[in-house]
């Protein structure tokens, strides 16, 4: 049940933060509290469900709202925030492709294909969501491991096809995505920081 309650605490921060800091630690200690409760394990089952269902639709009413806010009164913001909400959908996007990815690789056999593809999009996306939160050190990351991944999948592709060209254009493609992330970080960090000083 502690994984539970953490990662209920983790998603509290997708709350806008004036939202979160008013009431992140009160929502946080109800929900510890009813998965304290004597209770069967569908009664549990039943709460956790609810109250992460519940969790997501309150979080998108509260962003939305805070959202209209900015637009009418700082619209720069409200421009970085809908950026960073792209960026959040496409990273959900992303990691559950390479799962997939992953996964239809080890259904397959090919176990070492399925192994690498874990572990390099596995670093690449620990930098993508270290972005949710600290947008610099998660493009430094994310933008270290596109390059790393880029130059490990050409000289991969490169044994394969005989050929640098195409094998830096496959490579490139495979990791668009990640600079692609990488650079949008960069964006988000640059916008933010400027608003901070106009305020």
């Amino acid at each position: 049940m502690k994984t539970v309650i953490q990662l209920y605490q983790f998603l509290l921060q997708a709350y806008p933060a004036a939202f979160y800091k008013q009431f992140g630690d009160e929502m946080a200690s109800v929900f510890a509290d009813q998965l304290n409760e004597d209770r069967t394990y569908l009664e549990y089952l039943s709460v956790i469900l609810r109250e992460f269902s519940d969790l997501g639709v309150n979080i998108m009413r509260e962003q939305w709202a805070h959202y209209q806010q900015l637009r009418q009164t700082n619209p720069k913001a409200a421009q970085v925030m809908a950026t960073n909400f792209i960026y959040r959908v496409f990273t959900i996007a992303y990691a559950v492709f390479f799962l997939w990815l992953s996964y239809s690789l080890f259904q397959r056999g090919d176990f070492l294909n399925g192994l690498v593809t874990v572990v390099f999009e596995s670093i690449l996306l620990v930098g993508v969501l270290i972005g949710w939160r600290w947008r610099a050190t998660g493009a430094i990351i994310t933008l270290t491991s596109a390059v790393t991944l880029t130059v490990v999948t050409m000289a991969a592709l490169n044994a394969v096809l005989h050929n640098i060209i195409l094998s830096a254009l496959g490579a490139l493609l495979w990791t668009l995505p990640g600079f692609a992330f990488g650079i949008m970080l960069v964006l988000l960090f640059r916008n933010t920081r400027k608003i901070k000083h106009m305020a």
